[in-house]
């Protein structure tokens, strides 16, 4: 009776891998520059060298921020990564080790349990027992990503409309978004705005 079960079962955990796999988002990592992911940053202390196995026998703890991502991904181009394996962690640490690379440091332990967006090159895949997720990124940024519902129910939005209307060149647009005691005249009228603000408009981007 197993063995009646044994091949569709297989089949099955087949099917589903490769879904799953044709699902994912595939990164090339031989572009080497320009990666960017957004997760949630965390920070663990994994156990080191030499054996890996107990800070109490002796073995060294390793400091790690992993970055979880909102869904698996998957990666190219890498001979340490399997393109038919998604995963949905990355490890990330500052690429520079000098003052750039200290303000990064700073900004990961700030950003510790928070929805951030990290920028890097050079992404690798996991080769040693130093490497605590399936791919590796040394990263130049971090941030936390931009959320325009933030603006619902605020001011926020009518400055975003102004400088929109700036944005279009468009005078008569942009002076509907201020007080109507000064647009009527003076340096926030229509005629103004286009003749004054609009000229140097690219300050605002």
């Amino acid at each position: 009776m197993l063995k009646i079960f044994t091949l569709p079962l297989v089949l099955y955990f087949s099917t589903c891998a490769a879904a799953l796999s044709a699902n994912a988002v595939c990164v090339d990592l031989k572009q080497k520059s320009g990666f960017s992911f957004e997760g949630t940053l965390s920070y663990s202390i994994f156990v080191g060298p030499p054996n890996y196995e107990d800070f109490r026998k002796g073995d060294s703890p390793e400091p790690t921020y992993i970055l979880k991502l909102d869904a698996p991904i998957c990666a190219t181009g890498d001979e340490f990564l399997n393109p038919s394996e998604p995963f949905d962690k990355i490890q990330v640490y500052p690429a520079d080790s000098g003052t750039t690379g200290r303000f990064l440091s700073r900004d990961l332990r700030r950003l510790v349990g928070k929805r951030v967006v990290v920028e890097g090159n050079s992404a690798f895949g996991a080769h040693t027992g130093h490497h605590h997720a399936s791919l590796l990124l040394p990263i130049t940024n971090i941030a936390i990503p931009f959320d325009p519902t933030k603006g619902y129910g605020t001011a926020m939005t009518t400055v975003q409309a102004f400088y929109m209307a700036l944005g279009a060149a468009n005078g008569n647009e942009a002076s509907k978004f201020v007080v109507s005691e000064k647009r009527s005249s003076g340096a926030f009228s229509a005629n103004a705005i286009t003749n004054q603000f609009l000229p140097n408009s690219r300050v605002f981007y």
